[in-house]
């Protein structure tokens, strides 16, 4: 049975974390290749903001309970 990550994730896997992603896509930005297609920063803003994110909903519920 695949998960839903194995099934839309790209065949290099996906990245959740920036630390595993921003890097790597900021250095294939920079490089000059002529084959290298786009670095596509659509989706970048996901991992960074989504972590972002978790880290106020989780201390605001720690807050709350605590």
């Amino acid at each position: 049975m695949f998960s839903v990550a194995q099934v839309l994730g790209a065949m290099a896997g996906y990245a959740i974390s920036p630390a595993r992603d921003l890097g790597l896509s900021i250095i294939h930005y920079l490089i000059p290749m002529k084959t290298k297609g786009s670095s596509d920063w659509g989706y970048e803003w996901v991992p960074v903001f989504g972590s972002l994110a978790g880290v106020v909903i989780v201390t605001g519920v720690y807050l709350l309970v605590m």
